[in-house]
């Protein structure tokens, strides 16, 4: 199988000028700290000690609804299972007709971990704006018990489900993107622009690619 990139999981949809698709992560408190320290900064305070889960949001959507002076978006937990059995967790902000939504593999070991630390409140979450070094910090205050669904499954190993769940992961991503995908949260306010971040399976990419027989890797 190709290895593809998040760059490369973009399809054309309708919607596709009013979304856009960046990468997303999770960094421990210690990588943090590595990575500030590379750059010559100190930690933010609000981020100080705690995992983060970033993204990142085009600069005008940005200035819009998740500058300093926004309201705090409203926030919503879904989840989706597609045909190969792979479950995500799709984390939507919302501030007035604009969405940020995070596209979180449940199907990659490390992945459930850092969700794990999620779910136990040491998280933050950094939304970056694209141009720039501005960020919007928020905590996790939706009920955590929302996320209980997602520790009931363990990651899967076997090399053909973990092919199966690479392969489908471009539709997932252009069916996530769609505008209509997470109904708006505001009253009588249609969703206008979405931004989404994925969360890269890079642990079960690493495990299908090692899965494969030596001889027949391209």
């Amino acid at each position: 199988m190709k290895e593809k990139h998040i760059e490369d999981l973009v399809r054309d949809t309708s919607d596709a000028a009013a979304s856009t698709v960046a990468e997303a992560g999770f960094r421990s408190p210690q990588n943090l700290t590595e990575a500030f320290i590379r750059v010559g900064l100190r930690v933010p305070p609000d981020i100080q000690g705690h995992w983060i889960l970033y993204g990142e949001v085009p600069a005008a959507m940005y200035d819009a609804s998740f500058g300093p002076n926004a309201p705090a978006p409203l926030v919503h937990v879904a989840y989706c299972r597609t045909p190969g059995g792979g479950t995500y967790l799709v984390l939507t902000h919302q501030a007035l007709s604009r969405q940020h939504r995070f596209l979180i593999p449940l199907w990659d070991a490390e992945v459930l971990n850092a969700v794990k630390v999620m779910r136990e409140g040491r998280m933050r979450v950094v939304l970056m704006k694209s141009q720039g070094s501005d960020a919007a910090v928020y905590a996790l205050n939706f009920g955590l018990q929302a996320l209980d669904a997602a520790l009931v499954k363990a990651a899967p190993t076997d090399h053909a489900v973990l092919e199966k769940l690479l392969m489908e992961l471009p539709e997932v991503v252009a069916s996530v993107r769609e505008l209509d995908a997470i109904p708006g949260s505001v009253d009588m306010e249609g969703v206008s622009e979405v931004a989404v971040s994925v969360v890269p399976p890079i642990h079960a990419t690493l495990r299908f690619i090692e899965s494969v027989p030596k001889g027949t890797r391209h």
